[in-house]
């Protein structure tokens, strides 16, 4: 009479616990190995969402780049326009002004006359109120109506160049009379100096400051 194996006999071999999706644990002889990995198509979509991720993150950190390199040139130019505003408030208001502490002010009995007018601003050049040729020489606020240069071009008051610090600035300065927009009876009694400063990035600043006849 034949007598069936029992499962873990050696003709089956060494009995092993199986899961199985339902039910208690079975036992198997044979368990073949399995490898879980990803298809071909699950990796086209996950390259495909992280490219989309990355390119959102981009689009969100290249403008806060861009703002931020605005703000360190708008204090550059802030740091420019006070130490240029500075030098020309520091000229006397007009030629005809004394120069050496004296009493006597331009369109006073004894000194001459003012300034009439401000002409407007050639294309180039300068005009006929800036009398000296040289910035070093300029003595006035009226020599420096007019005025176009390169900051790179500029030097400090020890003679160093500007030309690491201000690279690819550009400066405009109009003069003109303000003392009505003051409160002076006088409109000529009182300057306006206003500087106009042109970053790289082409975005311009105006700072203006007032010089009185006194």
């Amino acid at each position: 009479m034949c007598v069936p194996a029992k499962a873990g006999s050696a003709k089956y071999g060494p009995a092993k616990y199986v899961p199985t999706k339902h039910g208690p644990t079975k036992y198997s002889n044979n368990v073949p190995g399995q490898q879980a990995g990803f298809t071909l198509l699950e990796l086209v979509i996950g390259f495909t969402v992280l490219a989309i991720a990355l390119t959102m993150l981009s689009s969100i950190l290249a403008p806060l780049q861009q703002r931020s390199g605005q703000i360190w040139q708008q204090v550059r130019s802030a740091e420019l326009a006070q130490s240029l505003l500075s030098e020309i408030g520091a000229r006397a208001f007009d030629e005809n002004s004394s120069r050496s502490g004296g009493l006597l002010r331009c369109g006073e009995s004894g000194a001459g006359s003012c300034a009439a007018a401000f002409p407007a601003c050639p294309a180039s050049g300068m005009t006929s109120l800036t009398e000296e040729a040289n910035r070093a020489d300029w003595d006035d606020v009226d020599d420096y109506h007019c005025w176009r240069a390169s900051a790179s071009e500029l030097t400090d008051l020890l003679g160093s160049t500007l030309a690491s610090r201000y690279s690819g600035y550009q400066l405009a300065v109009p003069v003109s009379y303000a003392g009505s927009s003051v409160g002076l009876a006088n409109n000529n009694s009182a300057k306006r100096i206003t500087l106009s400063i042109t970053d790289p990035q082409n975005q311009t600043l105006s700072f203006s400051a007032l010089k009185g006849n006194w």
